[in-house]
């Protein structure tokens, strides 16, 4: 499942023990190191949630579907999501609404809708407050969609700002994933017009 060879060097965890996964090369999506067991632990998740609209019960389904996505289920992915989104729209839950729309912008990367996903990564930026919790992802997945996109210039603003909110808040892990998504940027030659854009 993996778009290219290589993978990062951070190994990572969803839940625990089988929901390992890596950022692979060439966008750092992520992929689960046992896509099985990623899986398995997806549909347990899914199983015991779905029959509920609890705000609860949707954050966890919305977690399944990061790791549906790992585990190269994108269709299933992207289906939940969907779902699970318009249920956080109508309960007015904007901050889990915005952490499962930036699940769906790798989603919809991994299936190569780069503009969708570019679109949807800039309107839940749009959405943060300078101080809200949330703007250091949204920047972080807006930065990857874009360097999927072409778009480096813009690419690197948007990873520049999160890796400062990512150091304001002294999260070794988070400050990692940015600084690896620069420096695959930096390496990257610059695109005369970006996609997107076209």
């Amino acid at each position: 499942m993996t778009d290219a060879p290589g993978s990062s060097d951070l190994l990572l965890s969803i839940a625990g023990a089988g929901t390992e996964y890596r950022l692979c090369l060439p966008h750092l999506l992520p992929e689960a190191i046992d896509q099985a067991a990623m899986l398995a632990a997806a549909q347990a998740v899914l199983a015991q949630n779905s029959k509920s609209e609890s705000a609860q019960a949707l954050r966890a389904q919305s977690m399944a579907t990061f790791m549906l996505l790992c585990a190269g289920e994108l269709d299933a992915a992207e289906g939940v999501l969907d779902r699970v989104i318009a249920a956080q729209a109508a309960m007015g839950d904007a901050r889990t609404r915005s952490a499962s729309e930036l699940r769906l912008v790798q989603v919809l990367q991994r299936l190569g809708r780069v503009n969708e996903a570019v679109r949807l990564a800039s309107e839940v930026v749009a959405q943060q407050s300078n101080d809200s919790p949330v703007r250091h992802f949204a920047l972080h997945h807006l930065g990857k969609a874009l360097m999927q996109a072409g778009a480096h210039g813009e690419a690197r603003a948007a990873l520049v700002e999160a890796l400062a909110l990512r150091l304001a808040l002294g999260n070794a892990e988070l400050i990692a994933s940015t600084r690896q998504a620069l420096t695959l940027l930096e390496s990257r030659p610059l695109a005369a017009t970006p996609p997107h854009e076209a």
